[in-house]
């Protein structure tokens, strides 16, 4: 994800911004590179936000991974007590099962964890592109505006000389 939003980068905050100067053909040649630069960042877009659908989903399978590992260990603990005497007879806390549950599903926990870290980086990665997207479109359509006052502009110095 770091390429992508290292290459978005460039391309939004990479563009030259025609000079007050500049004449038609230097305008609609800056308005090709933005058309260019935006169908990019629109490629881009998309490809973070399909990465993001499947750390969406990793993020959704690690956490019911846990939460089942979790769920089965509290049902051994309770099968045990029901198959042993002793251990009918001895009390267990709520907070030592959950404990023992804890311990027994950590490495999944953890790779939840991961996993969900994972999916907020890209959802903010999703952002960031989204936010370089509408910069840049907003950039192009400024441009766009610009090239249609052209014919006003010159119809202006011609009838004010």
């Amino acid at each position: 994800m770091a390429e992508i939003l290292k290459e978005a980068s460039d391309l939004r905050y990479g563009i030259e911004i025609p000079k007050i100067t500049a004449d038609l053909p230097e305008l609609l040649q800056a308005l090709q590179d933005y058309r260019t630069r935006l169908d990019r960042l629109e490629y881009l877009l998309t490809s973070a936000v399909l990465e993001k659908g499947k750390a969406y989903r990793a993020n959704k399978d690690a956490q019911d991974a846990a939460s089942d590992k979790w769920d089965e260990s509290i049902s051994r603990m309770n099968d045990k007590k029901a198959a042993s005497l002793v251990a009918a007879n001895n009390f267990e806390a709520p907070r030592e099962k959950y404990a023992s549950a804890n311990l027994a599903s950590f490495e999944q926990r953890r790779a939840a964890r991961l996993t969900e870290n994972d999916f907020s980086w890209t959802e903010t990665s999703v952002d960031a592109l989204n936010k370089m997207y509408r910069g840049l479109d907003s950039a192009r359509q400024d441009l766009l505006t610009r090239i249609k006052a052209i014919p006003l502009v010159n119809g202006l110095e011609y009838t004010t000389s």
